[in-house]
């Protein structure tokens, strides 16, 4: 059962001040990419990684997507 429940966490990387996350998907070479532009965009700001579960409501998800050589940021 515990085997269960470990599939279904996910880890987020989340900014305390501006109230957005983004998800991890751990060994996904674009997700480990993104996760660096992520903590590029709230430098200086107060980031944590934490379980998905342990977001509060208000922060919104923020995808980013990589597009030709750059980034951008989506929110859902």
């Amino acid at each position: 059962m515990d085997g269960e429940r470990s599939e279904k966490r996910m880890n987020v990387r989340a900014c305390f001040k501006c109230k957005e996350y983004t998800p991890i998907h751990p060994g996904n070479q674009v997700s480990s990419e993104l996760i660096k532009k992520f903590d590029f965009l709230h430098f200086k700001h107060p980031v944590q990684t934490l379980d998905k579960t342990e977001i509060p409501k208000n922060f919104k998800v923020i995808l980013l997507v990589k597009i030709g050589g750059g980034f951008n940021p989506h929110d859902i």
